[in-house]
């Protein structure tokens, strides 16, 4: 149902999802609410978002967002972060384009190898901050599907090999561009 997050009547099992537990957002609007909220696998089909509280959001698992499905990283014009472990399969939404400098992120903070694809969108083309800590000794161990993202503020890679499978990511909106060239 719509809801909040913490509130068990938003759940189907009328209990709250916790991080070992794997979750679907249908069609509805369920809002982060709290400080310390995490799941292991999430699936939206419907609309996530933040409220005004929690700063981040942490996924141990995959996250799917699909068609139709949106993902809002943020609460009103405050950006807020999340935090995935596994896979990425955007074919909706997610939005990370909302913050100021280090407000708004996307970590991949991985310990096997993960891809981040899909045929949805980033809004706006754009994420605030993106941040590889992927620790995998795979190379690549990181595999990014997505052609034309602009970093806005930060972009940091800490021990993440990252095939960019021939597309290309813009650094502090329109300056530097990072390409694939064939190297990881």
């Amino acid at each position: 149902a719509d809801g909040n997050w913490s509130n068990p009547a938003t759940w189907d099992a009328n209990a709250v999802p916790t991080g070992v537990d794997s979750a679907i957002v249908a069609a509805h609007t369920v809002t982060i609410d709290l400080a310390g909220l995490a799941i292991n696998n999430l699936t939206v089909q419907g609309s996530l978002e933040f409220g005004a509280t929690p700063a981040t959001f942490n996924v141990n698992g995959n996250l799917t967002v699909e068609a139709g499905g949106e993902f809002l990283v943020f609460s009103g014009t405050t950006g807020k972060a999340i935090v995935v472990t596994g896979n990425i399969v955007n074919d909706g939404n997610i939005d990370l384009s909302v913050g100021a400098t280090t407000a708004g992120s996307l970590t991949l903070n991985g310990s096997a190898v993960q891809s981040i694809s899909g045929s949805g969108t980033f809004a706006n083309n754009l994420i605030r901050n993106l941040i590889f800590t992927n620790t995998s000794t795979a190379v690549p161990n990181i595999n990014w599907g997505f052609d034309g993202i602009s970093v806005a503020y930060n972009l940091n890679i800490a021990n993440a090999k990252i095939n960019l499978n021939g597309n290309k990511i813009t650094f502090g909106i329109g300056s530097a561009v990072v390409a694939d060239t064939g190297n990881t």
